[in-house]
């Protein structure tokens, strides 16, 4: 008799157990995505600094997740801070080499940190154009750099 029991219980026990601990585990890293997301289209600082929690967040959860690192990344350059995004954008690309607009993110810090056509920055911008030749934003910063005689 205690041998039905328990095979009743236990599946019952197991199940709890682990309903549980998702209860506990937190966000998962689609609803910490989202609410990044949701938080970067925000006005103020706070809402992109709670964005770069979220993302960082997601991060952690699949550090396999380019995506998660570009949009940290975005919400790092909308508050300037390009010492962060940088490596942010240049993971995004290590894990999907094929993503145009994390060189054209990744271009736009190189200009802001090198305050010239770096040709980094160059190089980058020539790459988003060559994965997406419409690219419009990569076309008109290449361009401007090089009316500016500014490329290196």
């Amino acid at each position: 008799m205690p041998a039905k029991i328990l095979r009743r219980v236990l599946p019952v026990s197991l199940l709890a157990a682990l309903l549980f601990a998702g209860a506990c585990s937190g966000p998962s890293y689609d609803e910490n995505m989202q609410k990044g997301k949701e938080l970067l289209s925000g006005e103020g600082e706070q809402d992109v600094t709670d964005a770069i929690e979220s993302f960082s967040a997601a991060v952690k959860q699949r550090p396999d997740s380019y995506q998660a690192f570009y949009y940290r990344g975005m919400a790092e350059s909308r508050l300037f801070d390009c010492a962060k995004a940088l490596p942010d954008f240049s993971r995004a690309i290590e894990l999907y080499p094929g993503f145009a607009d994390a060189y054209y993110r990744r271009a736009l810090c190189y200009i802001l940190v090198d305050q010239t056509g770096s040709s980094r920055a160059v190089s980058d911008l020539k790459t988003t154009l060559a994965l997406d030749p419409d690219h419009q934003g990569a076309a008109w910063h290449l361009d401007f750099i090089a009316r500016q005689g500014r490329a290196n």
